[in-house]
């Protein structure tokens, strides 16, 4: 496994970056008109200034940028609209024009998606944090043996996830090689996309880890994995659940595609977007966070929306925490579970108890017992 892909700001992933955007003027007269209109009626709420000018300005600077770099074919007219109904809802002089101009700008983009929108560079003047303040840090990665199992907690991707990993690998089987793997992405939320594709190809000896995709042919990557594997020949499992999403789901979804691990628990969150960070100029205090690509896990399909659904599906042990699934059979009584492998985690007790058996029929018929 080689150490690529450090930060989004890697090679590979900038030269995509520049391929989706390296062009991007007007837009076609029809959405400039729209532009030029609500220009007009922003500078119209702001009144006269030089503030008023630069966001005026950058009103347009960032629906350009929409328009040519998200994932998805926007309909500037209809986004101009919603800036517009958002600035004339405001009575005149009651927002500074920075505040008008946020206020417009991330209105029209969550009508995009949840995740585009104008990141504010300027941070309140009295935001200090205090020597008294506590600090919080989560552990990038845990990991502890069920007899033979070695289970890794990965409860958030950071910077230093892979390289916990391999450090967590070589400190276990230190202590005892490992008769099998179980890597837990419940509750996973995600993080930088870097660090997914180098805990996916830790484990792949070869193969499509995942593909990008933008609006363009142009704007497309690949990764694959290289010839150096984490643990090869040890059996493996994936947990997963409603929450686990982005970041966990590209992991999850590349190991299940090569039948390097069975994937256990509900069906994930389904982000399979991936957001690029564009500055609009060194004057401007604050980037434009921008959905500009979706990824596809090895076999083709997008996990936008459908997630992962897992091998064997594992009952939520709350209905909110529950998603519908395709698995191929009855979801699993996670109790049933701690009654054939004994744990307080009933959820990785299904994980320990499949790969002690050693394949889902196996499996199930001790669960029947």
């Amino acid at each position: 496994m080689r150490h690529v892909l450090p930060s989004l700001r890697s090679p590979l992933l900038a030269g995509v970056l520049l391929a989706a955007t390296v062009a991007w003027g007007e837009a076609p007269g029809r959405e400039e008109a729209a532009i030029a209109q609500l220009q007009a009626a922003y500078a119209e709420a702001v009144g006269p200034g030089v503030q008023g000018d630069l966001y005026g300005t950058l009103l347009a600077s960032v629906l350009r940028r929409v328009y040519h770099s998200h994932v998805t074919s926007v309909d500037l007219d209809a986004l101009a609209a919603v800036a517009g109904r958002t600035i004339a809802a405001e009575p005149r002089g009651t927002l500074e024009a920075r505040a008008l101009f946020l206020k417009a700008i991330n209105t029209a983009l969550g009508t995009l998606d949840p995740y585009s929108r104008f990141l504010d560079g300027s941070a309140p003047a009295n935001d200090v944090p205090l020597a008294s303040d506590p600090v919080v840090r989560r552990e990038p990665l845990t990991w502890k043996m069920e007899g033979d199992v070695l289970v890794l907690r990965l409860p958030v991707f950071t910077a230093a996830s892979a390289a916990a990993l391999r450090q967590a690998v070589a400190e276990a089987s230190s202590r005892q090689a490992p008769a099998a793997v179980v890597l837990d992405l419940r509750g996973n939320p995600g993080g930088p996309l870097p660090e997914a594709v180098a805990v996916a190809d830790a484990f792949l000896a070869e193969g499509e880890i995942v593909t990008l995709k933008g609006r363009t042919p142009q704007a497309q990557h690949t990764w694959h994995a290289d010839p150096e594997e984490l643990l090869p020949g040890v059996a493996m499992a994936v947990l997963l659940d409603a929450h686990s999403a982005s970041a966990s789901e590209l992991v999850a979804a590349a190991l299940q595609d090569h039948h390097r691990a069975v994937v256990l628990g509900q069906r994930s969150f389904g982000k399979g977007s991936v957001q690029g960070t564009f500055s609009l100029g060194r004057d401007v205090r604050g980037a434009l966070r921008l959905t500009s690509w979706f990824y596809y896990r090895p076999a083709g399909t997008a996990v936008q929306q459908a997630g992962v659904t897992p091998d064997v599906e594992i009952a939520a042990t709350q209905a909110t925490d529950a998603q519908a699934t395709a698995a191929p059979q009855a979801p699993v009584d996670p109790m049933r579970c701690a009654a054939v492998y004994p744990s307080r985690d009933a959820g990785l007790a299904c994980a320990v108890a499949y790969l002690h058996a050693g394949g889902v029929e196996r499996f199930l018929a001790q669960l029947a017992r």
